[in-house]
């Protein structure tokens, strides 16, 4: 099978989106087909609008590299895709086991710090939240807040008040993307040199590590490969998909997040390089 890639376009024009024209330039280098789509318009409820040349559709596996769809959004676009003949690497619930956190964590519950999740109009019971955590952050099912003066952490001597109106502004702060649910993890310290944080992002094609580089300023260090390659971290039920690891103050790795491969950034030109030839090499041979 040949490689398709699709970008979104710009908000007001037929062209590629700007932030991702890099990896679309890398990909055409690769002799790889790319198209992109009227995303912003489609977003909105406007219909599925498809630009460039493609023929003989059936003939690709096709990856969406672009912003995050909710759930809901990216079943349409999958099933709007292959009413045209285009498969997406990613099934609608394939997607959703690591775009949406609380979907993976049973497989890695013994890799990441403890969680409770709560799904959507489930009340918190913050009698149980106390007896779980000291500390915990809040996130939704897919990403949480930084910045807007909300607090990293919470603490179990807050009040249910206190603890209520944050998880009010928790969701005005993240308004229409908030998706799935409340999401409480335990807080971690996590190692700084210089005040920047070890963090890293993996890329993962069918169980297999395709590509990591460094998601913060600090550039010493790497990942261990065995905690690369934990079996755990390979049974994630998704043909590509992205784990997120930090060290702890304790030089522990942990995996923070999971995400779907199709919607998790690259920070630079560098790394698109390696994963599209990986993408290449791994999947398609």
């Amino acid at each position: 099978m040949k490689l398709l890639v699709l970008y979104p376009a710009g908000f007001t024009t037929n062209e590629i989106d700007p932030d991702y024209l890099f990896e679309c330039e890398i990909a055409k280098t690769a002799d790889i087909q790319t198209i992109f789509f009227n995303y912003d318009a489609y977003i909105m409820g406007e219909r599925l609008k498809l630009f460039g040349n493609l023929v003989n559709a059936a003939d690709y596996v096709a990856i969406y590299r672009g912003w995050m769809m909710k759930p809901e959004k990216y079943r349409q676009f999958y099933n709007d895709l292959s009413d045209k003949g285009i498969s997406l690497i990613n099934s609608p619930e394939e997607y959703c086991n690591c775009h949406m956190f609380p979907y993976s964590y049973n497989k890695l519950q013994n890799l990441t710090p403890k969680t409770l999740i709560f799904p959507e109009n489930e009340e918190i019971d913050w009698d149980s939240v106390r007896c779980t955590f000291d500390r915990f952050m809040i996130k939704d099912f897919v990403k949480s807040v930084k910045g807007f003066g909300f607090p990293e952490y919470l603490t179990s001597e807050m009040s249910n008040a206190e603890l209520d109106q944050y998880v009010l502004k928790f969701k005005n702060l993240r308004d229409e993307l908030f998706t799935g649910g409340i999401v409480l993890k335990q807080y971690v310290e996590l190692d700084r040199i210089g005040g920047h944080t070890h963090e890293f992002r993996a890329f993962y094609v069918k169980g297999q590590l395709a590509t990591i580089y460094q998601n913060s300023d600090n550039k010493e260090d790497d990942v261990p490969e065995d905690v690369l390659n934990n079996k755990e971290l390979c049974l994630l039920n998704s043909n590509f998909y992205t784990i997120d690891f930090a060290r702890t103050t304790n030089g522990k790795y942990i995996v923070i997040e999971t995400g779907d491969g199709q919607v998790s950034g690259l920070p630079s030109e560098t790394e698109a390089e390696l994963l599209y030839t990986e993408l290449q090499h791994l999947f398609w041979g």
